[in-house]
């Protein structure tokens, strides 16, 4: 009676849906695990999602840059060794835990880094970078929108111009009003491009090989080697893609935690992560070498003709679009579990448009951050394969894929995730590690490296070196210390 006094005069029934409504809601953006009947996702919704997010302007980018250390031959090699090692090990680090329990992919951080150090690492691998991405995509969405008018007046474009910044600006707001929907949105958004993206690939690829053979395409020389070691070349344009297949970590276990159970969580991720990003590189990669151009935004006007390059851009615009959404939508959701109590409090539309502020601001006083995407991407696994390698093993050897949800989304003062002062110091310096690990063996700021580069890639001893360093630790010290509730 008193509830019923309390809720307005509320019938037990009303009061009912109401809770059910807050609970939905409260799950839907990462503030409780999502029930299996409240996740959105299946196989084929979660590949069609996983597609939207990988075909965009960078993988056309990326593949640009492949041709620049390699030929066709030994890039299509590096695509596919670099994206499916990388995409595999971000998987089994973020999807499997997010797919079975529903969790936020930083709530279930706690349990590696501690309360405090889960926002530690929200700041180093989704602030910092996924800004970073926000304003690159949209940029890129930018030329795209500038290449496309330019074509359709026959002027010269300007990719550094007013239109592409306004263009640019659009995007990010479009963004957050696509993503203030929630996840419905996103979703209804991801199943209509994605199909059309994967077309839109097979015609790309079609109009390449009606110009040339694919044995001469395979003939065609790199277009710009730094090296004379051609075994070098071919292990930096590997590590190019491991950065490309590791770039995912930030994003995918909050996707991950939409879909039905554990198997949909991972599967979908080698058929839409890797198999749609590889599609988009290897693109990429055909027409730089043949057209002696790796932008999208300028070899798509020439391989195409005016009316097929019109609706290719436009397209690759909309492909960006998608990305955005999906990385803005996921780190929002992390941003939530992160934060205080009073970013907590913060409507879900305005915390959005807050985030976008410095994107905007990027895309308005730094457009030369464009021209650093390939430095940038690098750059990012550093940190990305030293957390992968920590995740699997913690989730994997350590806990033996077992998390308790109550003690995750509980207060975390006294709860067993507190470690050291809501910090687990081991997680931190395995982290650390790996970090130095990777900038030890390869620079990617001058292409510097150790003669094992060419054997081990950086990625790959960071990945290991974090985990090996996160396990043995947790084993001699966490379990005495009561840290971190290890079985």
């Amino acid at each position: 009676m008193t509830d019923h006094v309390a809720r307005g005069g509320l019938s037990t029934a009303e009061i009912e849906r109401e809770d059910a409504a807050r609970h939905s809601a409260a799950a839907e953006r990462g503030d409780a695990p999502l029930l299996p009947s409240e996740r959105l996702w299946g196989f084929w919704e979660f590949t069609y999602a996983n597609s939207a997010l990988a075909i965009a302007t960078w993988a056309f980018l990326i593949g640009g840059a492949i041709g620049l250390f390699v030929g066709p031959k030994e890039g299509i090699a590096a695509i596919v060794i670099g994206n499916i090692v990388g995409v595999v090990l971000t998987s089994l680090a973020t999807t499997c835990m997010s797919g079975r329990y529903g969790v936020e992919q930083f709530i279930a951080l706690r349990s590696q880094f501690g309360y405090n150090g889960s926002r530690v690492v929200y700041v180093l691998a989704v602030v910092l970078l996924t800004m970073g991405w926000l304003a690159v995509l949209a940029m890129m969405f930018g030329r795209s929108i500038d290449g496309l008018m330019a074509l359709s007046a026959g002027e010269a474009a300007n990719p550094t111009g007013v239109k592409m910044v306004i263009a640019a600006i659009g995007a990010i707001l479009v963004t957050w009003f696509i993503v203030a929907k929630g996840p419905t949105s996103i979703k209804f958004f991801n199943m209509v491009v994605s199909p059309a993206l994967v077309i839109l690939m097979g015609v790309m690829l079609y109009l390449i090989l009606s110009q040339r053979s694919f044995s001469e395409l395979l003939a065609l020389p790199a277009l710009d080697p730094p090296f004379e070691d051609n075994t070098l070349n071919f292990i930096v344009a590997v590590e190019v893609n491991l950065a490309a297949g590791f770039s995912w970590w930030p994003y995918i276990g909050n996707l991950a935690r939409l879909t039905k159970n554990e198997r949909t969580a991972f599967w979908p991720n080698i058929l839409g992560i890797f198999g749609a990003a590889a599609l988009g590189e290897i693109v990429g990669l055909l027409a730089a070498v043949s057209l002696g151009e790796s932008d999208p935004t300028i070899w798509m006007t020439k391989i195409a003709g005016p009316v097929i390059g019109i609706i290719a851009l436009l397209f690759v615009a909309f492909a960006n679009m998608t990305s955005m959404a999906n990385i803005l939508y996921t780190s929002i959701v992390g941003l939530r579990q992160v934060g205080t109590a009073s970013v907590r409090r913060i409507p879900w539309g305005t915390v959005l448009f807050l985030f976008c502020l410095i994107p905007l601001g990027l895309v308005v006083f730094y457009p030369q951050m464009y021209d650093g995407f390939f430095i940038f991407l690098v750059w990012t696994s550093a940190l990305n394969s030293a957390l992968a390698g920590i995740g699997i093993v913690d989730y994997f050897f350590l806990r033996g894929q077992k998390l308790d949800m109550r003690s995750l989304h509980g207060p975390q003062q006294n709860g067993p995730y507190r470690f050291w002062a809501g910090f687990n110091p081991i997680g931190l310096l395995a982290l650390a590690v790996g970090c130095i690990v990777y900038v030890v063996i390869f620079n990617p700021q001058t292409l510097a490296s150790l003669p094992a580069f060419k054997y081990l890639t950086a990625s790959i001893p960071a990945c290991v070196a974090a985990g090996a360093v996160h396990y043995v630790l947790t084993r001699l010290f966490a379990r005495g210390r009561g840290w971190g509730q290890y079985p």
